[in-house]
């Protein structure tokens, strides 16, 4: 597969983490509980909310991204930036989403100078189209 057209991607890469900012306005102290837990215990966000609260801040935004009758190809973004590699490195869209959701974090978490050290190879590999 191809990446869609450069707006698509755009829009994904914007909208990739709404189903944060919807759980947080959904369930403010109960999410912010499951982001601590998640990071004190090294375990993946998603599957803390998905154990805590029933979805992943993936699942509830392709939700609001299908309510909002976004591209298909957003849809999937958003649903998949957090797949397991092996499926993201089929998928050329949902490859550059986890690397720039994964780049994201390491400027917030202060690591900005370990961002290509820490670059899954396979991803960057499933840019090369």
């Amino acid at each position: 597969p191809e990446l869609p057209p450069p707006e698509e991607v755009y829009v994904a890469a914007l909208l990739h983490d709404i189903g944060r900012f919807a759980l947080l306005d959904a369930a403010a102290f109960a999410y912010a509980r499951v982001v601590g837990e998640a990071r004190e215990n090294g375990r993946p966000l998603v599957q803390v909310e998905k154990e805590r609260l029933g979805l992943s801040h993936s699942e509830a935004g392709a939700l609001i991204a299908k309510r909002w009758a976004l591209p298909d190809s957003s849809v999937r973004a958003i649903a998949g930036h957090h797949e397991p590699v092996e499926t993201l490195v089929r998928h050329p869209l949902l490859a550059l989403m986890a690397l720039c959701d994964r780049a994201s974090h390491d400027l917030l978490e202060g690591r900005a100078a370990e961002i290509e050290a820490r670059a899954e190879p396979r991803l960057l590999e499933a840019l090369t189209l």
